[in-house]
């Protein structure tokens, strides 16, 4: 299993890498369905960041405490984390948040949620929220950057693959955007049977 190499990887539209077998991960999807997976995959990977920035601007026209403030913003990053993870969440909130993530996605490439964020900031004078955010960003980065190191290294030990949260992430979706019945389990039992005949080769 170790042979299994961490290059198999592919690019998202915006950028986003996730390691994985492309060729493997699209046989699994009708073609016009392959595209609206990458989109979903984007938009639950960037979750968190988008409920922290939401929750942030709401939370300075509020003006409440900065340190509520910074517990709460990292409350609903980890709400993100935790829906990015779960095959039900993600397939609840699917078309209504991916359809949002489409707008998102664009303001995004110029930065323009950040932006917002900091003269609301100013217009607000909300200067402490806007450190709290800072704040409970890095926080929050690290103890998922912990978790998910943890979490990866029991995948890996138990099939030998990285599969970090983006790559769980992509696996979950999978199972919904596919036509065929199958486990998540399941799933990573057939990669394993697909990257052994690749290396083989």
């Amino acid at each position: 299993m170790d042979n299994i190499r961490r290059s198999n990887a592919f690019m998202t539209h915006n950028g986003l890498k996730v390691r994985l077998n492309k060729d493997c991960c699209d046989k699994y999807m009708d073609e016009e369905n392959i595209l609206a997976w990458y989109i979903s995959i984007e938009a639950f990977d960037s979750l968190r960041v988008v409920l922290s920035i939401i929750t942030a601007i709401v939370i300075m026209f509020m003006h409440e405490d900065p340190i509520y403030s910074g517990v709460i913003i990292s409350v609903m990053y980890f709400i993100g984390y935790i829906i990015s993870q779960s095959y039900f969440q993600m397939v609840l909130w699917n078309w209504i948040y991916g359809s949002f993530y489409m707008l998102y996605s664009l303001l995004d490439r110029f930065f323009i949620p950040y932006i917002a964020l900091v003269v609301i900031g100013i217009i607000t004078k909300e200067y402490y929220i806007l450190l709290s955010f800072i704040i409970a960003r890095m926080v929050c980065f690290i103890v998922l950057f912990i978790i998910n190191n943890k979490i990866a290294r029991y995948y890996h030990k138990k099939y030998g693959i990285y599969l970090g949260d983006v790559e769980r992430t992509a696996i979950k979706l999978i199972q919904f955007y596919s036509d065929k019945d199958i486990t998540f389990d399941k799933w990573i039992k057939e990669y394993l049977r697909f990257m052994k005949k690749q290396v083989s080769y």
